[in-house]
């Protein structure tokens, strides 16, 4: 494929109508040609994009990734196959932040090479990709806690679930939801239990078998918690309690 046909290819109605960005590097990664997904994924005029370099259409942490990928796109057989997809931190010209594929694919134009570059939006994908797996890792955790109830906090360590046992008795209060551990009223092992309990709660590091007595009902319980964070909620943690 001559640079010739790709720029002629970019100018084509189809090329507009593609919904991942295309643009077409040289060895330095300059920006020679973009099609009118570039502009409206990244946000840039069609003549500001040929003014950059690849590099500058990601987050700085990434851009010796990007030249590096490039140099090795450059080194290859003429013939090489598209390198496989490669997510980067991408930035637009408003400085929104999302998550990109990057796929290359190099030819030949007498002795100079080019790159075809194609930019696929991917920050939802990979998104829900990490919350699916934060789910995964929440229902493990629990089904390895053998337990009379489990209980969730949110970021802030405040309770927004507790189970019931099999004859729909609580061994936290009933009024436990929206309040953290230290402000509901158990008498603790030792007040440096209670802090070490606290260090490890901000660490969001998981515990076991935390002896706690809740005065009210005079019951023992060993209360066990696994932190689990997701991408949109930050839940820090969740766990159960199995009764002494």
């Amino acid at each position: 494929m001559t640079l010739e046909k790709v720029a002629g290819f970019m100018a084509m109605d189809l090329s507009d109508v593609l919904l991942d960005a295309v643009v077409v590097v040289d060895k330095r990664g300059r920006i020679l040609r973009a099609n009118s997904a570039s502009e409206s994924l990244f946000g840039y005029t069609n003549e500001q994009l040929l003014s950059l370099a690849l590099k500058d259409l990601v987050a700085t942490d990434d851009q010796n990734q990007v030249a590096q990928i490039i140099r090795s796109c450059f080194a290859s057989n003429p013939a090489s196959p598209e390198d496989a997809g490669l997510d980067l931190a991408a930035r637009t010209k408003d400085g929104q932040k999302m998550t990109v594929d990057l796929r290359l694919s190099k030819f030949d134009e007498g002795a100079r090479s080019y790159a075809v570059v194609v930019i696929r939006d991917v920050t939802d994908q990979r998104q829900l990709a990490n919350e699916v797996a934060a789910s995964d890792s929440r229902l493990r955790a629990l089904s390895v806690l053998s337990a009379d109830w489990y209980w969730e906090q949110d970021a802030s360590l405040r309770f927004t679930l507790v189970s019931s046992d099999k004859n729909g008795e609580r061994f936290p209060p009933d009024d436990a939801i929206g309040k953290t551990r230290s402000e509901l009223p158990y008498n603790w092992d030792s007040p440096q239990a209670r802090a070490a309990h606290e260090r490890v709660l901000d660490a969001r590091k998981p515990f076991r078998n935390l002896l706690l007595h809740n005065p009210a009902n005079d019951r023992f319980a060993l209360v066990s918690g696994e932190p689990v964070l997701t991408p949109r909620e930050s839940s820090p943690a969740t766990g159960a309690s199995a009764e002494t």
